[in-house]
């Protein structure tokens, strides 16, 4: 389910009308990060990995909807940043490029 659900977010990225492809590329490339990293925790915590992935979809649906709720959008992001907190120490890749796609507005 977190393999499909990392498949969604890129997809969504890729579809996203009006980003720069720059952008794009930048946040595929730390979405293939969050991957790898989510993978690797999925082995010792599973339900962790679960809610970063929800996290991360939900915070990517916000971002990219036509009409923008920034409420939702920061609920999200909070959402996200709450669940890779605790792995700031053991994946820092994960809580790094997190703390990135968070700044960059996903």
């Amino acid at each position: 389910m977190t393999e499909d659900r990392m498949r969604e977010i890129e997809t969504r990225i890729r579809d996203t009308p009006n980003l720069p492809e720059s952008e794009r590329e930048k946040l595929l490339g730390l979405l293939a990060t969050v991957r790898e990293e989510v993978r690797r925790l999925a082995a010792s915590h599973a339900d962790d990995a679960h809610s970063i992935t929800h996290f991360l979809a939900a915070s990517t649906h916000e971002a990219s909807r036509p009409e923008k709720r920034p409420k939702l959008l920061e609920a999200a992001q909070h959402g996200l940043m709450a669940s890779v907190e605790n792995f700031e120490t053991s994946h820092p890749r994960l809580f790094e490029a997190a703390v990135v796609l968070a700044n960059m507005g996903l």
